[in-house]
């Protein structure tokens, strides 16, 4: 259950505050990690905006995260880490 007046309730608001508190907050460790993980500086900034994308994508249709917004964002950047760690398919 969302509680009112939290950070996620003002996120699925459309608080424009909360929208900017949550990528202050969460873009920096999550472009830390990618980096780390790939190595490469345009691919990381690449998957923090595709994470927030979806996050106002989710946000649009009614859902995105209910308890826990660090675990959701990472569960949504890590989606497309590994797409990028796969080596490509021969044909």
């Amino acid at each position: 259950m969302i509680k009112p007046d939290s950070l996620i309730d003002r996120l699925h608001r459309w608080d424009e505050l909360a929208l900017t508190e949550v990528y202050d907050t969460f873009a920096p460790a999550l472009y830390r990690y990618a980096y780390r993980l790939l190595g490469h500086q345009p691919t990381a900034q690449e998957i923090v905006a595709d994470t927030f994308f979806r996050l106002l994508t989710a946000l649009k249709n009614g859902s995105g995260p209910k308890e826990n917004i660090n675990a959701w964002l990472y569960v949504q950047g890590g989606a497309q880490f590994g797409c990028r760690l796969l080596p490509p398919l021969s044909s």
